[in-house]
């Protein structure tokens, strides 16, 4: 389904993938081409790019060119579209301050949040350690087998960390629980990571593909505003508008690919619709609700 809406005109893989590969290219009618293994280069494969490839292009990239579209939802996938400008500030070492640590991400490689975390920590210039099959006996072997300083899991990746093998993670000084979509990370979860990484920083973060970082509660608002998700993160704008939480600024996506009306439903006047029941504080502090729990305000609506 993505390779059809995604309509590439090259697919490529490694030599494990050759055949799954090749299946996908002979249906979308597209090229295949299979990365050599690294490890079994043929003798006299050239070390270095040819002529061509160190040869300027005819036509510099632009930063709001495409850089990455990432496919998501249930049904038939939309494809998320972000520009090499929005890429680098959802990225930025301001966004999430922790330069120069140990990364071990909780996410599979596949996963968006894992090439926002392997970007982040390019820009930092940090260490990023990927798991094939991130499962929490993975994950709790990786922190202690690299001392990492930070480690970001889904919520319920966390709740299995943390009932696998919680003494791994000492060196932690960042813990990062990053919610795609709500709810967000409660906060008898974020007490539990506390508890566990004394030395850490605590930090839930409730995001999507085409917002970036929507919110940011840290572990001890969590304990005085146990409803909340936290304020809107740096660089993001949110109001809440007839009980929908809306949000804009400049980490916003491009457009669903080559589905004009779901923009544009999506999109109006720089503010992009995520279709969340909300509630705003009067201090900025956001609430939003998951599936059938409604925000009581809105009960009567």
């Amino acid at each position: 389904e993505i390779v059809r809406a995604a309509g590439p005109g090259l697919v490529v893989t490694d030599p494990g993938r050759t055949e799954a590969g090749a299946r996908l290219a002979r249906a979308s009618a597209v090229r295949h081409v299979v990365l050599p293994d690294l490890n079994d280069t043929p003798e006299g494969y050239p070390g270095g790019p040819s002529a061509e490839a160190r040869a300027p292009l005819a036509e510099a990239p632009d930063e709001a060119d495409p850089c990455v579209i990432v496919f998501t939802g249930s049904g038939r996938p939309r494809g998320v579209v972000l520009s090499h400008r929005v890429c680098v500030l959802r990225t930025h070492p301001g966004c999430r301050p922790d330069a120069g640590t140990v990364l071990v991400c909780g996410f599979p490689p596949g996963h968006w949040s894992a090439w926002a975390a392997l970007l982040r920590q390019w820009q930092a210039r940090g260490t990023a350690v990927l798991l094939e099959r991130p499962d929490p006996v993975a994950i709790c072997a990786a922190v202690r087998g690299h001392r990492a300083e930070r480690l970001v899991c889904a919520p319920e990746t966390w709740a299995g960390v943390l009932d696998t093998a919680p003494h791994h993670l000492a060196s932690l000084r960042f813990a990062d629980a990053e919610a795609i979509g709500p709810p967000a990370a409660g906060p008898r979860l974020l007490e539990d990571i506390r508890t566990a990484t004394p030395h850490a920083r605590v930090r839930a973060f409730l995001t999507a593909p085409e917002t970036g970082d929507v919110a940011v509660l840290d572990h001890a608002d969590a304990r005085r505003r146990p409803e909340s998700c936290g304020l809107p993160a740096p660089g993001t704008e949110a109001r809440v508008a007839g009980g929908e939480l809306s949000v804009r600024g400049p980490l916003l996506f491009g457009g669903y690919f080559g589905d004009k009306r779901a923009t544009d439903a999506a999109l109006r006047d720089g503010w992009f619709r995520t279709g969340w029941p909300a509630a705003a504080d009067a201090d900025g502090h956001l609430r939003v609700y998951d599936g059938g729990e409604v925000p009581p305000r809105l009960r009567d609506d």
